[in-house]
């Protein structure tokens, strides 16, 4: 079925004047299907963008004229094909990405004179997953060191807590889990999401999981009470002494809260990735991202069921919950203990 679009212009003086109505509706033709296109979530500096457009379609099988524009990057649209010209050319377009932080929306614009234009846009953002740039307040710490996985060749910065040895960033093992929105520049900066089964098994060799038990002695250093606390349960006013006070370009991630008093005592730094569920489709949906930090640890709460711990933005204490094994992803932190 062909739809026009119906545009006035002017207006109609014909109060009680028969033969005097002039008529200045013009009708417009409409474009069928939108230059819809895929563009990833989060780039890097330095990407190569290469976007292709859905065809759209004239009735009358003519060509049609073809714009791109990226803000706040360009100031007007670049014009790459007129309707002049045959739909042979191309209408591809090739983008690099520069070395800022910021989001960028891209444009693609289909016109023809005597058509109404139809448009698609979408939206990322820059990440650079060089330390200190887009993640910031990161930094080693007195007595920290620098561990490097020699399965995938990425570093991990590694406090000391107690009489253990911690990863103070989220595992990011790629061989496992999944990463946020599909992203890779947001699973190196951030880590990988996991299920508890694929948790048990993810962290290098020498490594663990940590168990409730590793993280009641956290707690206990942290608290600077060796009778505080139970393994199972609720690590009370203890969650600011966990997290990282941080900033993602240049944006807050942890909103401030007067219950909470960020001091990342005990170098644990964790920030709020949140966590992802499987939903009814098989897709995974990631949730609570800058209000939640969740982490598996290596107990079970019954045969389906695994315990995670988890700091939500709002409540002072260092929380645990349970969740599918299958079902449920979370952040990784890898234990040993000390030399």
């Amino acid at each position: 079925m062909k739809f026009r679009h119906i545009l006035t212009i002017g207006a109609i003086a014909a109060i009680g004047l028969a033969g005097c109505k002039k008529d200045d509706t013009k009708v417009y033709e409409s474009f069928s299907g939108s230059p819809s296109f895929e563009l990833q979530s989060y780039v890097s500096p330095g990407d190569v963008i290469k976007l292709h457009p859905k065809a759209v379609t004239r009735e009358d099988g003519e060509s049609y004229g073809f714009s791109w524009k990226i803000t706040p990057f360009m100031s007007k649209a670049d014009t790459i094909r007129t309707e002049k010209e045959p739909l042979s050319k191309s209408i591809d377009y090739v983008f690099t990405v520069p070395d800022t932080l910021c989001s960028f929306t891209v444009y693609a614009y289909a016109f023809a004179e005597g058509f109404t234009g139809t448009s698609a846009n979408k939206t990322a953002m820059i990440v650079n997953p060089e330390r200190g740039t887009s993640l910031k307040g990161m930094n080693l710490r007195e007595g920290d060191s620098i561990f490097i996985d020699p399965r995938d060749g990425k570093d991990y910065y590694i406090g000391k807590i107690g009489d253990k040895e911690w990863f103070r960033e989220n595992l990011a093992y790629e061989g496992y889990g999944k990463s946020y929105e599909n992203s890779a520049v947001f699973a190196k900066v951030f880590g990988c999401y996991y299920n508890w089964n694929e948790a048990t098994v993810a962290c290098p060799d020498g490594w663990r999981l940590p168990s409730q038990e590793d993280w009641l002695a956290a707690a206990r250093v942290c608290a600077g009470d060796a009778e505080a606390f139970e393994a199972d349960g609720t690590f009370e006013g203890m969650s600011g002494g966990f997290m990282l006070n941080a900033m993602f370009n240049n944006e807050r991630m942890w909103e401030f809260w007067p219950a909470v008093k960020i001091t990342d005592k005990i170098g644990f730094s964790a920030i709020p990735m949140g966590y992802s569920l499987v939903g009814r489709s098989g897709d995974v949906e990631f949730s609570g991202v800058n209000e939640y930090a969740s982490f598996w640890t290596s107990n079970e709460y019954d045969e389906e069921q695994g315990l995670f711990r988890y700091i939500y933005v709002a409540d002072p204490d260092l929380l645990t919950g349970s969740a599918s094994k299958e079902g449920f992803y979370a952040s990784v932190r890898c234990v040993r203990d000390a030399e």
